[in-house]
């Protein structure tokens, strides 16, 4: 199995999910904090993050592009949507069988082989496996993100956390926020605390979002 990766399509594909995000969500926030600045530029990075909605991978995308936008960015996903979508090969996609050891195995490899081709390039992984309702609780990551971490060593991993809500508005708005960067050259990358720091994120999201919707009331008061 080898990558299909087209930096062209993926040019034509960002002018692409631009349109469809802008038609698809009231408005898609990115709240990055200080991570722009304190990622190294020549470390791969590996995204992690909860898996809520078919957007997800796109919006990695997009967070890869604010982030690492000189990077070669690939995901992990379901080989058996990668068959109903092939077309997603170009973007990066790099498919596996979940419970199949040879087959994760190969996915791995692949990665790594791209790790020492590209050196600088970026990966989406969602260790839930599968798409969850966003409430859904714990997270449960599967274990397959250790031994990952430790084939594409020395790399940095960033958590993420996604979250779509109705809010006001016709549209749903999306929130993609990020946490502290972990190097593995630098300490011991344990999938517990990444599940636990998103779970995190994810409360203080809600947390906002809940404070939106109780200011457009008043806000609408103010202006009567």
């Amino acid at each position: 199995m080898r990558g299909q990766y087209s930096a062209r399509f993926r040019r034509l594909f960002d002018f692409y999910l631009q349109l469809k995000l802008r038609s698809g969500f009231e408005k898609v926030i990115f709240e990055l904090g200080q991570i722009q600045n304190q990622l190294n530029p020549s470390v791969p990075v590996l995204f992690v993050s909860n898996h809520m909605s078919w957007w997800d991978g796109f919006f990695l995308l997009e967070l890869q592009k604010k982030l690492t936008p000189n990077f070669s960015h690939f995901t992990l996903m379901l080989e058996s949507e990668l068959t109903q979508f092939p077309f997603l090969r170009k973007l990066g996609a790099v498919g596996l069988v979940p419970h199949d050891p040879f087959s994760v195995a190969r996915s791995f490899l692949e990665l790594r082989r791209l790790r020492r081709s590209l050196g600088a390039l970026s990966i989406g992984f969602f260790p839930q496996g599968e798409i969850r309702p966003q409430q859904y609780r714990p997270l449960g990551f599967q274990k397959g993100l250790d031994p990952l971490i430790r084939l594409l060593h020395p790399i940095q991993v960033v958590p993420v956390a996604l979250h779509i809500e109705p809010m006001q508005t016709p549209k749903p708005s999306a929130w993609i926020r990020t946490g502290r960067i972990r190097r593995s050259d630098q300490e011991a990358i344990r999938t517990d605390d990444l599940e636990d720091e998103i779970l995190q994120l994810l409360k203080i999201s809600a947390l906002d979002k809940s404070l939106e919707l109780l200011r457009g009331p008043i806000a609408q008061e103010r202006s009567v």
